[in-house]
């Protein structure tokens, strides 16, 4: 990733989906751009909104029909240069501007009434690099929401249509292998075990994921010859069938990254429907698919489970700013805050209590909140962890316990 186009800062402009968006994408102590992007906040706020603008962004291929007005306007380093690319969302060419639109006093309006796209080559003349380019973003990219999994905006099906796929390449790669000149006097025996060692085909990274994410249910992956199979901790078969949609989903996601290390990620509603082992996992487990921790990950989660494997400034909120407008801002809560400090900090839990259910019995009690904490940091059961995260969302922050 280091000679590709990396984005560094983004504005969302004229978007009837958004409010005036300006993200910043670099770290702010060292100015260098994330790897990671986290999007948290309310149900409606418009993550999954960003996230999908972020993806067309980012990789050049449109979410939806678009019949508004709405651009972008991204910087973007490329080399050892900062750039300025904007385009209207859905299709059509750019403009490139240098960085010093930054300064220019025409830069003011776009808090403002922002300028339409067709105004921009007027408005920063001066500026103008290349007056019609197709853009930067065309970056490999997997897309999983709980509906679909997308592989550069096609689907590859569903995850039993994935295990063929890969099966086949499995089969058409080890009988390539066992005619290698090099293989001929060897056993087939010995040729499979050399092939299992050391090819991409073999799918020991498939297997290694898919184990890590199936360990919580007492289960493992083997891979054989034409199938792929699960058993249970006393080697029986377990029927595919019987994992839930949540979890199929994820296993075709992790799956699909396994095969594919060098493709951006952006998985919306990131650890929904996960039990509290795995949602902790998730974040550290898809970092290990990628081919280096260049790879971006950008997701969009209501998980406090996963939140917290993301640094402060990965943690993009959205948050309530004056007169009631949903702004964006970095994380306030600490590296290493517990899980009920992220959920009063980032997740604001606690502050919004009162105003969002004004009709609701009283709160429970000051020593209630500390044992829901405890309780919280404390369980491993997804349905009790579910109705605790509830319970604490309405208890008034004026009985909390410093």
């Amino acid at each position: 990733m280091s000679d590709a186009p990396v984005l560094k800062r983004l504005l969302i402009l004229r978007d009837d989906r958004l409010p005036f968006v300006d993200l910043d994408l670099t770290d702010p102590g060292t100015g260098e751009p994330l790897g990671e992007i986290c999007l948290i906040g309310p149900n409606g706020c418009g993550k999954s909104t960003l996230l999908a603008r972020l993806q067309e962004v980012v990789t050049g291929r449109p979410r939806w029909m678009e019949s508004g007005d709405a651009y972008f306007l991204a910087k973007w380093r490329v080399e050892e240069e900062d750039l300025y690319f904007s385009r209207p969302f859905g299709g059509c060419e750019g403009i490139v501007f240098r960085s010093d639109i930054e300064s220019s006093p025409e830069w003011s309006k776009f808090t403002g009434e922002p300028p339409a796209f067709e105004d921009l080559r007027t408005l920063f003349a001066a500026n103008v690099i290349l007056d019609s380019t197709p853009g930067f973003g065309s970056a490999a990219s997997l897309w999983c929401d709980p509906d679909h999994c997308l592989v550069d905006g096609e689907s590859p099906g569903d995850l039993t249509a994935f295990l063929e796929l890969s099966l086949h390449e499995r089969r058409e790669a080890f009988h390539r292998f066992l005619r290698d000149p090099g293989n001929r006097e060897k056993t087939v025996a010995a040729v499979e075990e050399i092939f299992e060692a050391t090819s991409s085909h073999a799918l020991r990274h498939l297997r290694q994921a898919w184990d890590r994410i199936l360990a919580p249910s007492g289960l493992r992956v083997t891979i054989g010859g034409d199938e792929v199979g699960l058993v249970d901790r006393s080697d029986s078969p377990v029927p595919l069938e019987r994992l839930g949609s949540t979890l199929r989903q994820l296993l075709l996601l992790v799956g699909l990254a396994a095969l594919r290390p060098d493709a951006h990620l952006f998985f919306d509603e990131a650890g929904a429907g996960l039990g509290p082992a795995l949602a902790l996992d998730l974040a550290p487990l898809l970092r290990s698919l990628a081919a280096s921790p260049r790879e971006r990950l950008f997701i969009a989660t209501n998980s406090p489970l996963v939140a917290s494997q993301f640094a402060p400034p990965s943690r993009i909120r959205f948050a309530l700013g004056n007169g009631g407008t949903l702004t964006l801002a970095r994380s306030s809560a600490p590296a290493e805050a517990t899980l009920a400090t992220l959920l009063e900090m980032d997740f604001g839990v606690i502050e919004s209590a009162t105003a969002c259910q004004p009709d609701l019995p009283s709160a429970p009690t000051a020593v209630d909140s500390s044992r829901l904490k405890k309780a919280i940091r404390e369980s491993d059961d997804e349905g009790e962890l579910a109705n605790l995260i509830d319970e604490m969302m309405w208890i008034p922050k004026a009985r909390e316990i410093p």
